[in-house]
Parts: structure tokens; C-alpha cells; sequence
């Protein structure tokens, strides 16, 4: 989980420090929006990963038999 929140604040942090500061007086939704897209790493970067050992784990069982 660290290391995903690192992912997370580095990632997506950076490119919206420029819209913080433009909308300072509307700071709530930047947040939420921040939020959403951390909420968005935390489950679909796992999930792809998976899916691709999944992936790579069946085509090597279909390679072997």
C-alpha cells in the first residue's frame, strides 16, 4: 500500500499542482478529484498487473501442454 501511494502522489500529483493553484477559491474539488483519480490507481493498477500475470501465467501453461 506504500508503495502505491507513492505512485499515486507522484504520478498524479504533479501534473494538477499547476490547476491547485490557479483554483485556489474552488480547493474542495481539485481534491476530489485528486481523490477519484488515487481511488482509480488504488483498484484498476492492481487489477491490470494481475491480469497480466494471469495472462502470462495461461500462456505459459498452453506453452508447456
Amino acid at each position: 500500500m506504500g508503495l502505491m501511494k507513492t505512485v499515486c502522489s507522484k504520478e498524479d500529483m504533479l501534473p494538477h499542482t499547476g490547476a491547485r493553484t490557479k483554483i485556489r477559491t474552488s480547493n474542495n474539488t481539485t481534491n476530489s478529484v485528486i481523490a477519484l483519480i488515487c481511488i482509480h490507481h488504488f483498484i484498476y493498477l492492481p487489477m491490470s498487473i494481475l491480469h497480466l500475470n494471469l495472462l502470462t501465467a495461461t500462456d505459459k501453461l498452453i506453452f508447456i501442454f
